[in-house]
């Protein structure tokens, strides 16, 4: 993703300094010390992606970052066929639900809708979206329509650059994430992927809003720790809508040698947590490995 953003960036900044020393003639001989229209291009556009990851992902300073990116993963079988969507790919099974997994068939209008009313009003987000993943197979048309909100963002930050203002890192950051966290090899085109990205401002950023704005109200959002691997790995929870459960439409049970067990426990689940949905066993074979 870095290369596409860095020829996206070039494209952007050597329009804009193409006009820019045209301006004044100070303009042109700035761009001639740099090198260059394109070599002044070049460079201002790999330092500015440069910039954008250190400060959105791996500050230099040692410091919180602005944001970092926690991601939960959908596969969507909007374009499977009919076999697919009933019983689940078997690759999938394969991959991450070998000994009896089960899937959950979830509208992501809904589901987004129910995070909105729990995640979004409760805590401060840099980044907080739902979307389609781009793999890399993707045309530079494609990738760019999808993220277009970094096309702006790399245009305004060149704009505030020449007439000598700072950017606003949360006008950087949002669009900026949203890219570089939706893009994948398409080796895993077969997934098609759907993301929940989820990006709390750090207490960095926290603090420093309210150094501006001492009266405004601040809601971290707490990272967790999975204590039963080392080192321990950081997650969040993410919470929805409190009035009403998690929208599930429909469980899917894998392959498994006991399947009518593997329901049982199921719509125990289901009751004891007062949740209504479509469960379906998968009659896609189970494999016993030798």
């Amino acid at each position: 993703m870095r290369d596409r953003l860095n020829r996206k960036a070039f494209s952007i900044v050597n329009h804009r300094l193409r006009e820019w020393r045209k301006e004044s003639n100070a303009n042109s001989v700035t761009v001639k010390k740099a090198g260059g229209l394109h070599q002044a291009s070049q460079e201002y556009a790999n330092n500015m992606v440069d910039s954008f990851y250190r400060a959105a992902i791996s500050p230099e300073d040692g410091r919180e970052p602005f944001s970092e990116p926690y991601i939960v993963s959908f596969c969507a079988h909007t374009d499977d066929d009919e076999y697919v969507q009933e019983n689940g790919l078997l690759s999938m099974w394969r991959g991450y639900g070998p000994d009896g997994g089960f899937a959950l068939e979830i509208d992501t209008k809904e589901y987004w809708k129910w995070i909105e009313a729990g995640e979004e009003v409760t805590f401060d987000y840099g980044q907080l979206g739902l979307g389609q993943v781009i793999y890399d197979n993707a045309t530079e048309d494609e990738v760019f329509t999808e993220f277009e909100g970094i096309v702006e963002a790399f245009s305004k930050f060149i704009e505030d650059e020449l007439a000598g203002k700072t950017s606003i890192a949360g006008d950087i950051y949002t669009p900026f994430i949203s890219a570089v966290t939706r893009y994948k090899h398409q080796g895993f085109a077969e997934e098609s992927e759907v993301r929940l990205v989820a990006a709390p401002l750090s207490q960095r950023i926290l603090d420093a809003a309210l150094e501006k704005v001492p009266d405004q109200v601040t809601k971290l959002k707490q990272v967790e720790y999975l204590k039963t691997v080392d080192p321990q790995r950081p997650f969040l929870t993410i919470r929805g809508d409190p009035n009403i459960p998690m929208p599930v439409k429909r469980i899917i049970i894998g392959p498994h040698h006991d399947q009518n067990e593997q329901e049982q426990k199921v719509r125990d689940l289901l009751s004891e947590l007062e949740m209504r949905a479509v469960v379906r066993k998968s009659t896609t074979p189970y494999v016993v490995k030798n």
